[in-house]
């Protein structure tokens, strides 16, 4: 991640990846919205606001593979607990390397990741390759 102006941020907004914004020393916010983004900037006064968000070649690269297939939670469970020897379920988060999953006893591995990202509003993405 590196420090960018507003409007770079407003651009990530709309594309529907969230930048951050540094309140304080060492807390980081996801900026999920224009108002939201707005009202960090007005109480910059009383707090930090540095905007950080993504090269553009993480952004590039933040794609489902041409040799897989986008799923839902519910789809990603079911294939982990079929647990068929050449299935996997990836879980790729922007900026980092993808994740994956096999067998049923990743499920659990599976549903805490999707809730620690969704809290933390971390785009991610969740796909389905065999072998």
């Amino acid at each position: 991640m590196k420090k960018i102006t507003k409007q770079r941020a407003i651009e990530l907004i709309d594309l529907g990846i969230y930048p951050l914004c540094e309140v304080s020393r060492d807390v980081k916010r996801s900026v999920t919205s224009l108002t939201e983004l707005q009202n960090l900037e007005n109480l910059s006064g009383v707090q930090g606001f540095i905007l950080w968000g993504y090269e553009d070649s993480e952004i590039e690269s933040f794609k489902v593979p041409d040799n897989a297939l986008p799923v839902s939670l519910d789809e990603a469970a079911n294939i982990l607990n079929e647990d068929i020897s050449s299935d996997y379920i990836c879980l790729k988060v922007i900026g980092k390397e993808e994740i994956m999953l096999h067998g049923a006893n990743q499920l659990r591995e599976l549903f805490n990741l999707y809730k620690k990202y969704k809290f933390l509003k971390v785009p991610f993405l969740l796909y389905y390759t065999i072998g």
